[in-house]
C-alpha cells in the first residue's frame, strides 16, 4: 500500500514541536501523548497491547490522517496494525514493551 499526499493536502504542523521533550506540566504529567502513554506504562496503569492501542489511536487522529477519507483511514489502520503483527523488528520492540 502506497499513501500520497493529495492535492489540497498539506503536511500538518507538528503540534507542541517547539516544545522541549522533557518539559512537564505542573502535575508532572508528560505534555505529549506519546510521552503520556510511556509514563502509563512505566508506572503499570496500561499493558504493552494498550499503550500499542493508544499510539494506534493518536496517529489515527492525527490531523493528517483525520482529514483522509474514511476508506483510507481504514487502510492506514490496518497496515499499522499487520505491520506491527508481522514486522520482526516491531515485534521485538513491542515484546519489550511488557
Amino acid at each position: 500500500m502506497t499513501i500520497r499526499i493529495q492535492p489540497g493536502m498539506q503536511k500538518p504542523p507538528v503540534a507542541g514541536a517547539d516544545i522541549p521533550a522533557t518539559e512537564r506540566t505542573p502535575e508532572g504529567a508528560a505534555t505529549d501523548p506519546v510521552s503520556a502513554v510511556a509514563a502509563d506504562l512505566a508506572a503499570g496503569n496500561i499493558t504493552a497491547s494498550q499503550a500499542v492501542d493508544r499510539l494506534i489511536a493518536h496517529t489515527m487522529n492525527s490531523e493528517m490522517v483525520a482529514q483522509a477519507p474514511a476508506s483510507l483511514r481504514a487502510e492506514v489502520e490496518e497496515a499499522l496494525r499487520a505491520a506491527i503483527e508481522t514486522d520482526p523488528y516491531l515485534r521485538s520492540l513491542q515484546a519489550g514493551l511488557d
